[in-house]
């Protein structure tokens, strides 16, 4: 977003009225950054040390050798098959944020690391119930936001019934591009969106098949999906491009147990299509990630 363009947002974003969310308790906001997420591909030894690292996303030196020194140094719980240690490939997103720090210096961290591929094999109990969106109503694109020419994306979260009916949602996450402003009148505006998109999952239905004698848990019949929200004219968030972010914190779910909530992939681990099932991911990273500078 242009300088000009954001300081208007801005100013339309104080103005908005607090009734525009009133339906949806605005989120809570955390520090804005500057953020991207870079895609690789990795082989994970019998040992659960990295064999091998392939980039997928382009970067420049010296942080595009940083980033391959750090995931080379990462060990991982090894992968078992019959109960045998093997050598594993899988795709892998490290998510970096830059963060300010002193009088406009910034510092480059390691966020989340994250295993997209691998998390969606992680799922087979969801995989005996879920089998896609059987009915799916239309997004639209929030006329509140539209005016002000806002850009975001919204991760939500939903229980659905072995009917197929989707009985909870929740904005889970969600994050605004390119504009700055006061708190409360970023979380209002992120607060659009995620009502937005909360309505429209609210009116889906999941291709749901239930064996004979099965009895589904919550965890099985959850999914999470992102949607985005984006003007033509903002950049189009993809791998190795920063953007400014504020993004909101992360809401609990109501019908899972915090544990089975962590093991739902974060909002940058989610590409098009929907998660289903809260499973533990089968690639387990032993290294703490806690902010790993670069």
């Amino acid at each position: 977003m242009k300088p000009l363009r954001a300081l208007l947002a801005a100013a339309l974003l104080a103005t908005l009225p607090a009734a525009a969310a009133e339906r949806l308790p605005p989120p809570d906001i955390q520090a804005p950054v500057y953020a991207t997420r870079v895609d690789s591909t990795i082989e994970i030894g019998p040992d659960g040390s990295v064999v091998g690292y392939e980039p997928i996303t382009e970067l420049k030196d010296p942080l595009a050798s940083r980033v391959r020194a750090i995931a080379e140094g990462f060990r991982f719980e090894p992968v078992l098959v019959d109960g045998k240690p093997v050598i594993a490939r899988t795709r892998m997103r490290m998510h970096l944020v830059a963060e300010p720090v002193g009088d406009g210096d910034l510092q480059l961290k390691v966020e989340h690391v994250g295993f997209p591929e691998g998390e969606g094999e992680a799922s087979p109990v969801a995989d005996r119930f879920a089998r896609g969106i059987a009915k799916r109503t239309p997004i639209k694109y929030p006329e509140e936001a539209l005016y002000m020419g806002l850009s975001g994306r919204v991760m939500v979260a939903f229980r659905f019934g072995p009917d197929g009916k989707v009985l909870e949602a929740i904005p889970r996450e969600s994050a605004l591009y390119g504009v700055k402003g006061r708190e409360a009148s970023l979380a209002k505006a992120l607060a659009i969106f995620e009502r937005a998109a909360v309505q429209a999952v609210r009116r889906w239905t999941i291709d749901v098949q239930v064996p004979d004698g099965a009895v589904p848990r919550p965890e099985d019949l959850t999914a999470s999906i992102n949607i985005e929200y984006l003007i033509e004219r903002h950049p189009q968030p993809r791998p190795g491009l920063w953007l400014h972010e504020s993004r909101s914190r992360e809401r609990p779910l109501p019908w899972l147990d915090p544990m089975l909530a962590g093991n739902l992939p974060d909002m940058a681990d989610v590409d098009d299509g929907i998660h289903f099932g809260a499973a533990p991911a089968r690639f387990r990273l032993l290294t703490p990630i806690g902010g790993i500078a670069l």
